[in-house]
């Protein structure tokens, strides 16, 4: 158990070894991209074009074919209306058919009640010669007849019993005229109904015809819609590409811009801690005592008192302005030309990303941020990408236990 606790404890002492070993060698850091040339730019310029040559024709093809919907959706627009009409037709025409076969029904019941009433007035008729015949009532009406005081009595008496008889036979007769009225209306109707039959049929199969239209209309409609939608995804696919590429030109231009020589560069360097030139790290391989492990170290350690101030060693563009890696609060700025010079540990940053600053201008202060054992400046300078010796650059400094 305590060798593994040992164990354990030594391999703990490695690691934080090994990440104070990475911290205070600074090895030069990738922390800009390569460089940008116009070529590149302009190649993914012509990659745009050809994405715009693309969404065009694209979009001419999706126009044809949103214009080819429009029209179906007219003609569909115009079927629905016809449709509508041709229900609101049959509509009535049923409307009419319910109102002349209700008719038809009811002259079958005017004819039948007809016919009853004049049957029955038949038997009345029958009955009552029937009754003149038992009850001899002829000689009733002959006693009516001679028992006349005058001929004018005689003639009165002759009219009332011919009305009596003609009353009978009229009453019968206007009954089968009824009747046969009835009859006739009936069969008007019922030609009439005929007909309106024929017009629901006809009517029935013009609106069966134009479902059958719209419902190949609107399956056209869905598969028109599909290739629309499927043009417009590939569109958007394009469009997405042509931002992408929009962002990347952007950057590579900018980047392109900083690479140029800003116009406050001078070509050469000054010392970036005016107040100290004392290397306290050099430049190279060195080995850490404590741990017995040796690192390249990117650039030199100039052993400023905390707070000092840290100048700019040429005019230039901050590129990097921030807290990171174990750099802590550090400073690039491009000089031009591929030179870039980076400072790092410091208390605070003076600048910003993007501010052109000019040689000999204060960009910070010196410190101990990330991983530092104490105040100090670390200083390098980039050729091109490659990390070089700072102090190929200048003279009069001096080293101090290194």
């Amino acid at each position: 158990m305590k060798y593994n606790a040992r164990r354990r404890s030594v391999i703990s002492a490695i690691l934080a070894a090994l990440v104070l070993l990475g911290a205070v060698s600074m090895p030069c850091m990738q922390t800009e991209v390569n460089a940008v040339t116009q070529a590149e730019i302009n190649a993914k310029k012509n990659e745009k074009a050809a994405l715009q040559t693309k969404i065009k024709d694209q979009q001419t093809k999706m126009n044809a074919l949103a214009n080819e919907k429009a029209a179906m959706t007219e003609q569909k627009q115009a079927l629905d209306e016809q449709q509508e009409l041709m229900v609101q037709q049959l509509n009535v025409v049923k409307e009419e058919l319910e109102m002349y076969r209700q008719m038809i029904v009811e002259k079958e019941e005017e004819a039948r009640i007809a016919q009853e009433n004049a049957d029955y007035q038949l038997e009345q008729y029958k009955l009552h010669l029937r009754n003149m015949e038992e009850e001899n009532l002829s000689n009733m009406y002959m006693d009516l007849l001679f028992s006349s005081e005058d001929f004018s009595d005689l003639i009165t008496r002759i009219d009332t019993i011919s009305e009596i008889m003609e009353y009978d036979t009229r009453v019968r007769n206007n009954y089968l005229q009824a009747k046969a009225d009835a009859l006739t209306a009936k069969e008007e109707y019922e030609a009439a109904a005929a007909e309106l039959e024929v017009k629901e049929v006809e009517l029935n199969e013009e609106i069966t015809s134009i479902e059958g239209e719209l419902t190949t209309l609107q399956t056209q409609l869905e598969a028109l819609q599909s290739d629309i939608n499927g043009y417009a995804s590939v569109i958007a696919e394009y469009e997405a590409a042509e931002n992408a590429i929009d962002a990347q030109i952007k950057k590579m231009t900018e980047e392109l811009k900083a690479q140029q020589t800003p116009p406050t560069a001078t070509g050469s360097y000054t010392w970036p801690t005016p107040s100290c030139k004392i290397i306290t790290s050099r430049y190279g391989n060195r080995t850490i005592e404590l741990y017995g492990y040796e690192r390249f170290h990117a650039g030199v350690d100039i052993g400023a008192s905390m707070g000092a101030a840290i100048v700019a060693a040429d005019g230039g563009t901050v590129t990097v302005s921030t807290y990171g890696g174990g750099y802590g609060n550090y400073v690039m700025i491009n000089h031009g030309e591929g030179r870039v010079t980076l400072y790092g540990h410091m208390s605070a940053r003076a600048v910003s990303a993007g501010a052109t600053v000019t040689k000999g201008q204060v960009i910070g202060y010196v410190g101990s941020t990330g991983n530092s054992t104490g105040p100090h400046l670390h200083f390098e300078v980039r050729v091109n990408g490659s990390c070089v010796n700072p102090l190929q650059y200048f003279s009069g400094y001096t080293f101090y236990n290194c």
